[in-house]
Order: structure tokens, then C-alpha cells, then sequence
């Protein structure tokens, strides 16, 4: 089945993702989707998870590009996001989590502190709600500065990473260059100072060009519509594996939530289609677009049983 991205231009992580299907010179279906909420096509597929972007691929749901990136790996597994081999997935994963996270973390801080008085107020009010933050111009503008100096550590090591090799992991691109590609990306093309933030490292620079020169594949655009026709057409995917012995006790059919451990915190209700080390598949039932199943990653996810389930 088609690969259907729901995002919008702007966004960083949704960067991510579009540089990695270019990777792999894939062609995708494009729904653009509101920056801020009201999402109303999108929840209906997620079940409330309205974080940036989502896979869909027929009646199967994607969040997080961490498991994005591992859907599309298991479906189109050449090129591989993971030239070092299985022995080497580990690595990329850690390498992964810090740029998402700490690096992400550090250049958002720096970006907003410079431009927040230029932020529209609905967008700053939709990303208060978001993170559960107050997000008062005065803080992040006196934040940005102080973490100017993170940033810069974190994108000098990144460079002392690459050394004289063409990607982070060594000759071919994977999984962690695309996530650090989309921090410098949003950083490069939003903070003022970028110049001199990146002009002492020439390296990092050169590796940007050669991620970005990958594009994005072939694009297809696709109406918001269109896409809850296709999820109501489609059947979700069976017998997803379910690891026995895990350690939350949860079993297939249990009523359960999941959300996201850091913002976005919208739990999504369900009952549990598949359980292993690395996703938690929930099937749902919306009016909407019928019988769907949302995968998660298990890392950065917090997996509940629904009372009296």
C-alpha cells in the first residue's frame, strides 16, 4: 500500500522524515496538515495524538518518526538507514534519541529565544497546550543565549563524530544522520545567528548539503479527505506479534492507553493489538474512518491498562 505522510512544510521532524524517504528515492502521498490544532482529519486516524507527522499506511497508523523510520525500513529495506548491519541498530538508535531530544531540545530554545516576539500568539498558545508549558516571551528570550552555548557543543561534537567520514556512522547515511539533519535544518533555516553558529564548523556544514542534496522523493499530493477514504477502505494489518512474558502483564484485547512521556501527553485508548520490546500496536474503532490500528515506539511512550479493563 501507499505510504501516506500527514504533516506540514514547517516542521522539523516531518524534515526528518521527508530526507529519509528521499533517501531511499521513494514515492509518498503528501496530506498537509494544520500546524496548529484543530486537526480534525488527522485525529480521527491517531484516536488524539496530534504530534508532527503521522504515517498512515492504509488502515495501519505510524507515530514518532523513531517508528516511522523502522515501518519504512521494513517495508523498503534498500538503501538501509542501518549501514553498520543488526550490530549496529543499537547505536543508531542512542544516536537517534540524543539528537531527537537533547539536541532538538537545545536548538528549539535557541531558535525561539531569538525569534519569539515575531511568533504569532495562536501558534504560542497551541504549543503552551502542547508541551505544558507557559512558554512566556521574556523566559525563552533570556533562555535562548544560555543555550546558545549547548548547541554549540552538542553540533561540535556531532562534527568531531563525522571526522573525515562522509556520515555520522562512516560512508553511508542512516537513521542518525537524518535526525540530526532535521535540528540543523530547522536551526539553519530559522535562527538568525546561523551563520556564525555554523561557520566554525565547515565539516557539519558540508554533511548538511550532502543530506539535504538526497531531497525529498517523489511527492504525490493527497486531499485530507481522500486519505480517511483509504483508511476506511483498507483492513488493518493481522497478527501483529505480541511478545509473551512482558513485563507489564498486559495481554491481547486489554483495554489500555498510551502516551507520550515528554509533551504531547493526549492519551490514545485502545485495545492491544501487539506488544514487543521496540511498539505497541493499538486497534480503535472511530465513525470516522471504521476499524484502525495506531503503533507507537515502546521508548518515550507510557503504556497504562484502562480501569476495569
Amino acid at each position: 500500500m501507499d505510504l501516506i505522510l500527514h504533516h506540514y512544510p514547517a516542521s522539523p521532524f516531518s524534515e526528518k522524515t521527508r530526507v529519509a524517504l528521499g533517501y531511499k528515492g521513494l514515492t509518498w502521498s503528501s496530506v498537509t496538515i494544520p500546524m496548529m490544532m484543530p486537526k480534525p482529519s488527522l485525529l480521527p486516524l491517531t484516536g488524539g495524538y496530534r504530534r508532527t507527522p503521522v504515517l498512515q499506511i492504509g488502515a495501519d497508523i505510524y507515530c514518532d518518526t523513531k517508528l516511522i523510520l523502522d515501518e519504512v525500513e521494513r517495508r523498503h529495506p534498500l538503501p538501509t538507514y542501518h549501514p553498520g548491519g543488526a550490530a549496529g541498530r543499537g547505536s543508531d538508535h542512542i544516536l537517534s534519541w540524543w539528537a531527537d531530544h537533547t539536541v532538538f531540545a537545545c536548538g528549539a530554545a535557541v531558535v525561539f529565544g531569538a525569534i519569539a516576539r515575531f511568533v504569532p500568539e495562536p501558534f504560542l498558545e497551541d504549543r503552551r497546550q502542547l508541551s505544558g508549558s507557559p512558554l512566556d516571551i521574556e523566559q525563552m528570550e533570556a533562555a535562548g543565549p544560555a543555550m546558545l552555548g549547548q548547541l554549540q557543543a552538542h553540533l561540535a561534537a556531532a562534527q568531531a563524530l563525522l571526522g573525515a567520514n562522509p556520515y555520522l556512522r562512516g560512508s553511508a547515511p542512516g537513521e542518525a544522520d537524518f535526525a540530526l539533519y532535521h535540528v540543523v535544518w530547522f536551526v539553519r533555516n530559522s535562527y538568525p545567528g546561523q551563520a556564525a553558529l555554523f561557520g566554525p564548523l565547515p565539516a557539519l556544514a558540508a554533511w548538511m548539503d550532502r543530506i539535504a542534496a538526497f531531497g525529498h522523493g517523489i511527492e504525490v499530493p493527497l486531499d485530507e479527505a481522500a486519505a480517511l477514504d483509504i483508511a476506511r477502505a483498507a483492513a488493518p494489518e493481522a497478527d501483529l506479534p505480541f511478545e509473551p512474558g512482558d513485563i507489564t502483564g498486559l495481554a491481547p484485547g486489554d483495554g489500555v492507553t498510551v502516551m507520550a512521556d515528554d509533551y504531547g501527553r493526549d492519551p490514545v485508548a485502545g485495545r492491544l493489538a501487539g506488544l514487543t520490546g521496540e511498539r505497541i500496536s493499538l486497534l480503535r474503532e472511530d465513525s470516522a474512518v471504521g476499524s484502525v490500528v495506531v503503533h507507537f515506539p515502546r521508548t518515550g511512550y507510557l503504556l497504562r491498562r484502562l480501569p476495569n479493563s
